[in-house]
């Protein structure tokens, strides 16, 4: 016989959700405490786990503004049928009371003198036993309640797209690696704004460690933490409204949003990133990386989640896109790219950053010589597109395509930022050049015109080899019948 596995009670899937919770901001809260440069990455590895090991209980939401994205997308009829009235009610107070235990016990670990220091620096760890809200005062308020929107926003898009959809036969593996990983993203991009939440359980646990300190930021964070997750149900509205109207092909509107949103949270990633100079942190690049894969994961099976022309172009060398397609993909990715340099902007109104300048007030982006980011954007950005035409089209079926693919940024900024700042992507690349001319910082012009032409010949040869490496026998055969006969006829290539 088979076992049939009987549906989990209320009261699993609220103890689920107190646990999770409790699993993600206790280590958010020893991450603030420990100081550690890699905190963010720990955090979003801490989501990662919980989500994988409690998604069959309870959802593994962990977040009230997740439950109020889940449960407004399925009022409106969307994918997974949302959650009931009593579950939506409940799982918010879970949640709350595990970021609140959290935070009481990371700080007790952080000051307790029980049994004696192993350290002599024991005692120095007192200092150290309360987060605070709030960024210092570097950023406004406006600022602040911004970034918080901004990033709310791209965690519930991911986990409507990632959790609720069920468009992939099987399901998926992805999920927690898709939701996790948005904090690592968000936290590399403005951490230095708001601290990152994006969770009203985690903003809760830090206001519980100082409520004097931090009560005047309680409503603002709690209220983007709201506007965010009903941005990103009207998007996910958007991008997938053949599925809420019955329909198993998206429109294409429904791929353009999905290309222009794509696009724009990569692109206000790199953007934010960029814009902290030499204050970035050290995880900044995967930040980067793990902006690309979320938003892979999320739209794949929307419009193919190109979010690149170089990548559009290149599926369009080997028939994988049609030209008037390719043709609207690109206006939708560039008009993406552009949206995010304004959003950026706003945070750092003194926008310093310039695709290339010799200017001593701007930050340029290019750092070596005109060969040598010709060479380093062909080589990763075609790297990249290889790795698209791969694992996304040859391969497909696979579910580590977007791991793959955004982890080719890492390859390629790693080895190459210091040559070209790693763009590997016509829509950066133009965003921070049009960034940059608002502010009017001098350009090498040339740059402008070396980056795309050397992104879309990097493309242009990652299909090449991709089309020799894809030949199959008859293929290869029926090539050099062709090449035979051309050259005893009129001495080349036959068409």
């Amino acid at each position: 016989m088979t076992k049939t596995e009987a549906a989990p009670t209320l009261i699993a899937k609220l103890s689920a959700e107190c646990i999770g919770t409790m699993i993600l901001c206790f280590t958010v809260n020893n991450g603030i405490l420990g100081g550690s440069p890699l905190a963010a990455l720990a955090i979003a590895s801490s989501l990662m786990v919980a989500v994988y090991s409690l998604g069959s209980v309870s959802g593994a939401h962990l977040n009230p503004a997740v439950t109020l994205g889940v449960f407004l997308a399925g009022k409106l009829g969307g994918p997974g049928g949302g959650i009931p009235l009593l579950e939506a009610a409940l799982y918010p107070v879970m949640q709350l009371l595990g970021g609140a235990a959290s935070s009481v016990l990371a700080s007790w670990l952080w000051s307790t003198d029980l049994g004696g220091g192993f350290s002599a620096d024991a005692g120095g760890m007192l200092a150290r036993v309360s987060g605070k809200l709030g960024n210092g005062g570097r950023f406004s308020n406006a600022r602040l309640f911004e970034g918080e929107v901004l990033y709310t926003m791209m965690l519930v898009f991911v986990v409507l797209n990632v959790a609720t959809c069920n468009d992939v036969p099987g399901g998926n593996s992805y999920f927690g690696l898709a939701i996790g990983f948005v904090i690592a993203a968000a936290a590399s991009a403005e951490a230095v704004i708001s601290g990152t939440c994006l969770n009203p359980a985690v903003t809760f646990g830090i206001f519980v460690s100082r409520p004097a300190k931090n009560a005047e930021y309680l409503p603002l964070y709690w209220g983007a933490q709201v506007v965010g997750s009903c941005l990103a149900v009207a998007m996910f509205y958007g991008c997938r409204l053949h599925l809420f109207k019955g329909r198993n092909v998206p429109s294409m509107a429904s791929k353009l949003l999905a290309e222009f949103f794509g696009t724009f949270m990569l692109v206000v990633t790199v953007c934010l990133v960029v814009a902290q100079g030499s204050q970035a942190p050290v995880i900044g690049i995967i930040g980067i990386a793990s902006s690309l894969m979320c938003m892979i994961y999320s739209l794949w099976n929307v419009s193919g989640a190109n979010f690149n022309p170089a990548v559009s172009f290149g599926l369009l060398l080997t028939g994988n896109l049609s030209a008037g397609d390719f043709a609207t993909y690109v206006v939708a990715q560039l008009l993406g790219g552009l949206a995010a340099v304004g959003i950026a902007m706003s945070f750092y109104p003194d926008w310093t950053i310039a695709l290339a300048s010799n200017s001593p007030n701007a930050q340029s982006v290019a750092k070596g010589s005109e060969g040598a980011v010709a060479g380093a954007e062909i080589f990763y950005t075609g790297l990249l597109v290889f790795a698209v035409l791969n694992t996304a089209v040859r391969d497909a079926g696979n579910q580590y395509f977007g791991l793959v693919i955004g982890f080719c940024v890492i390859v390629g900024g790693v080895a190459v930022g210091g040559l070209s700042g790693g763009n590997f992507n016509p829509a950066v690349t133009l965003s921070l050049f049009f960034g940059g001319l608002i502010h009017g910082h001098y350009h090498e012009w040339v740059a402008a015109l070396i980056y795309p032409a050397s992104q879309l010949a990097g493309a242009a040869l990652a299909a090449g080899a991709f089309k020799l490496i894809s030949l199959d026998s008859s293929q290869a055969s029926r090539q050099l019948l062709q090449a035979d006969s051309g050259s005893e006829n009129e001495g080349g290539w036959c068409a």
